[in-house]
């Protein structure tokens, strides 16, 4: 059995490439496919998490959200728009706060989820608490 605990990418790629019977070329195009996918999912967000194998999941922080708009809108206010170069920027940053309010809406969608099902293990808790035949089975 081998088992590689690699440092750096160039560690890892010959003896991956070995394994599989390809070229080095399409083992290192792959790992630097994924990487620019993960790079590109934590730049530009589409939901509030990003799961990454073998690393584990990061999930953005709502706080932080809130941060970032109230950045972006004290931008807005205090740029001339006197050039297309600040107009262009600030149709982006424009751009980039619906991103946010989309992603502010998936954390109050998830908090509401999580309160529910919080409130309907409550509920099961509590019914079982008020009948205790139900914790033997019936009977």
């Amino acid at each position: 059995m081998y088992i590689l605990l690699p440092r750096k990418s160039k560690e890892f790629i010959k003896p991956t490439a070995e394994k599989l019977g390809c070229s080095e070329q399409l083992v290192d195009d792959v790992r630097s496919f994924y990487w620019q996918q993960v790079r590109n999912s934590l730049s530009n967000p589409n939901s509030i998490g990003v799961m990454i194998a073998d690393f584990g999941s990061f999930n953005i922080k709502p706080w932080k959200l809130n941060q970032f708009i109230i950045k972006y809108e004290r931008i807005v206010q205090n740029t001339d728009l006197n050039t297309f170069q600040k107009f262009a920027a600030v149709k982006q940053l424009e751009k980039k706060k619906l991103i946010i309010d989309k992603l502010i809406e998936q954390v109050a969608e998830l908090k509401l989820k999580k309160q529910s099902v919080k409130e309907k293990r409550y509920e099961k808790t509590n019914k079982d608490l008020e009948n205790p035949e139900t914790n033997l089975g019936g009977n």
